[in-house]
């Protein structure tokens, strides 16, 4: 089972709570969760990561939209999800393919292969 730190219960490893959701309650049940890195900030999406890396003791997956608004060029889209890839420790998934338009589809290029260890 995959948990996704998501909008509307927070992005962040603790802001679940006031909903019930405690990651190190559900952890042993987990076997993975993703971070939405739903922004145009790369540290901002390696802190969430990070620091679901540091809270669970799973894969740690990483979550990156096209859409434009948020990542509305290569640059951002590139630096974004190649920090996401780089830093977690599962899968990245790249969502809102709604919004996906042609020059998306040569961004990626580059994007979804991690450098060798």
């Amino acid at each position: 089972m995959n948990y996704y730190v998501a909008d509307g219960i927070g992005y962040e490893v603790g802001d679940g709570w006031p909903a019930g959701v405690r990651l190190d309650r559900l952890q042993e049940n987990l076997d993975s969760v993703t971070a939405m890195c739903y922004t145009n900030d790369v540290t901002t999406g390696r802190n969430r990561i990070e620091g679901l890396d540091r809270s669970v003791d799973c894969p740690v997956n990483a979550a990156v939209t096209f859409d434009p608004d948020i990542l509305p060029d290569r640059e951002s889209f590139t630096s974004v999800a190649q920090t996401a890839n780089n830093v977690s420790s599962g899968e990245l998934y790249l969502y809102n393919h709604g919004l996906l338009g042609t020059a998306h589809l040569d961004w990626l290029n580059g994007v979804l292969e991690r450098p060798s260890v």
